[in-house]
This record gives C-alpha cells, structure tokens and sequence, in this order.
C-alpha cells in the first residue's frame, strides 16, 4: 500500500495538527485505517514550542495498520514536512518616560501580552518627531513613541509584528528649573 500524509500545521505555540494519511491505492469498501502521525520536534524547539518554519520530513506514519481489512495490505510508511507560522504579537505597549531638559533618558520599554515565557523577543522604541533645542538636547514637550516593526531575540523568527505609534504623547519632558544668583550691582552717586 502507497500512502501520503496531507497538510500538518499549525501557529506558532499552539498545539501540533498533524496531517491526514491517505492511501492512493486501497481498494474501495476495504477498511484500513494507519497508525496515528507523529511529528518529530527534536531539536526544533524553542521554550517548549515547536518553531516557526517548514520542517521537512518531521511528520510521519509507521507501517501499523488496522481495520476490518488491514492484514490484506502491507505499508512502509510515509513523512511529510509540517509547518508552523509565525504568531501575531498582540497587546504590545511601550513604557511611558518622564525626563527633565538636558537630561538624556532613553525611550520606553517595548512589552507584549502573548510573548510565551522564556522566549527572548523584544522591538525597540524611539521617540516621534524629535525636536531639539540649539544645543542639541531635546526640547521640553511631549512626544509620541514608536516600537520598531523590526524583532531582535533568540525567538524573533517565531513572532511577528507590525510596530505602532503610541496613542497619546507619553514620553514627557520636563522644564530645566534654572537656579541664578545677582552678582555686585554698584555705580558712584550721580
């Protein structure tokens, strides 16, 4: 008996679905049913996860087989690749950052809700339209932020990611307060 394994896939973190087996050439009302599919993860994995991409050949089928009709046919088994995409990062918000004129402060944390635990993802943030002052330091105001669409970490090829640009201004400066003193200040009568 010749037989093939179809589809298998499945996103990224979610439960393996393996394909189906079909026989191209059992003969019609035989029952014959093949032993479950398995798909091979050794080596493919990241923080318990199966990792995103076409793995080939990870699928396959032993040669048991059972029903009614089983002992009329004889099968080697098949493989097929199994794929799995990447998963959509949701819930991602960067970190508000309050700051004062003429001091530097790096722009806010990039954080998502369905990063898997132990998986190393993360984007960058930098701040929107900056505007700087004659001296080059950024002018007091308040500014949007934006998380690269860009993933850097271990486990970047297992997500993917659109960036955005924060809602409302959430990276402040803050006015320098100037400190001074009045020096001297004396003329003759008149």
């Amino acid at each position: 008996m010749t037989g093939t394994i179809t589809g298998g896939s499945s996103v990224y973190g979610s439960v393996l679905s393996p394909g189906t087996v079909g026989f191209s050439n059992l003969i019609a009302n035989d029952v014959v049913t093949p032993a479950s599919i398995t798909v091979n993860t050794v080596g493919l994995l990241s923080s318990s996860h199966l990792k995103a991409g076409t793995h080939t050949g990870i699928q396959s089928v032993s040669g048991t087989l059972s029903g009614t009709d089983a002992a009329n046919y004889s099968f080697a088994g098949a493989s097929a690749d199994y794929t799995v995409a990447q998963l959509a990062l949701t819930g991602a918000a960067i970190a508000p950052v309050t700051t004062t004129y003429g001091t530097t402060a790096a722009a806010g944390a990039v954080s998502f809700t369905n990063v898997f635990s132990g998986d190393a993802v993360s984007s960058t943030a930098s701040i929107v339209n900056p505007l700087t002052s004659s001296s080059g330091n950024l002018k007091a105001g308040s500014y949007s932020q934006n998380a690269a669409a860009t993933l850097t970490g271990n486990d970047a090829g297992n997500y993917s990611f659109t960036g955005f640009t924060t809602s409302s201004a959430n990276y402040t400066v803050n006015q320098l307060a100037l400190t001074g003193t009045i020096t001297g200040g004396s003329s003759v009568y008149g």
